[in-house]
């Protein structure tokens, strides 16, 4: 069984994960959540990390 793999474009990961720094840094300068809250809240994404795999066919060289 062939697995299926899951495309996502490399231009709306990177705007999702900027606005997602941009929240935790307004929770912490707001009081909102601790240091250690959002250490907590996103440990639980880093196991998938290693076993993501990256589609580069697309990209090019910025120098």
């Amino acid at each position: 069984m062939k697995s299926k793999e899951l495309h996502i474009d490399p231009r709306a990961r990177a705007r999702a994960k900027q606005a997602s720094r941009a929240a935790d840094e307004r929770m912490l300068a707001t009081g909102e959540k601790s240091v250690a809250q959002l250490k907590r809240e996103n440990e639980v994404f880093a196991p998938f990390a290693r076993s993501a795999k990256i589609d580069l066919t697309s990209s090019r060289r910025l120098a």
